[in-house]
């Protein structure tokens, strides 16, 4: 948990706490709501204005090109050109984000993103629990990229990988000339 005070562009790191769920927890949901509120209360925290990170490996990312540039047309199309790429889950059991990563007038590249509505759902709902709904779900591949953004790390003038290592995920963003090219999770952690 981060509690971050300032605008988007200027944030400052406030507080923050972390824990880890134990292998002999009986509800491991149970217990990082539990830790949640607590932290919540004891450091009266708000209640408002919450973000939540996900677990990348939650995501499937995949690269696409349409015909076409507009982004009223993409987003039309967007689950229907991605459905085929996705065997592994219903098109509808999914929420689609995707980012552009080069367009001309009559073609656009993009990195799709597909994160399961369950597994949302159940993380969402242990912060609302919580007494913390979030406002906004990203997952921990963007939010490091929104980070290293942010922290001016992005060097236009070459290119860099971004690697963050999680519990079980290992997320990867190749950047070039300061734009995103690449984004995958890698099913090995930590531990």
């Amino acid at each position: 948990m981060v509690l971050l005070e300032g605008s988007a562009k200027s944030p400052k790191l406030v507080w923050c706490a972390t824990t880890e769920i134990p292998d002999d927890a009986e509800d491991p949901l149970e217990f990082a709501q539990d830790f949640l509120r607590e932290q919540a209360k004891q450091n009266k925290l708000p209640g408002e204005s919450v973000g939540l990170a996900v677990d990348s490996g939650l995501a499937a990312f995949r690269t696409l090109k349409l015909p076409f540039a507009d982004t009223a047309k993409i987003e039309q199309v967007i689950k229907f050109e991605v459905e085929s790429q996705l065997p592994q889950w219903e098109i509808d059991d999914v929420i689609i984000d995707w980012h552009r990563l080069a367009s001309s007038p009559i073609e656009s590249e993009l990195i799709v993103t597909a994160v399961p509505k369950a597994a949302l759902k159940a993380n969402i709902d242990v912060c609302a629990k919580a007494g913390l709904e979030p406002q906004e779900v990203e997952l921990e591949a963007t939010a490091m990229v929104n980070a290293a953004h942010h922290a001016g790390a992005f060097d236009p003038e070459s290119s860099q990988v971004l690697v963050h290592v999680g519990d079980g995920t290992t997320s990867v963003a190749v950047l070039e000339g300061g734009e995103l090219r690449s984004m995958r999770a890698v099913h090995i952690g930590a531990s």
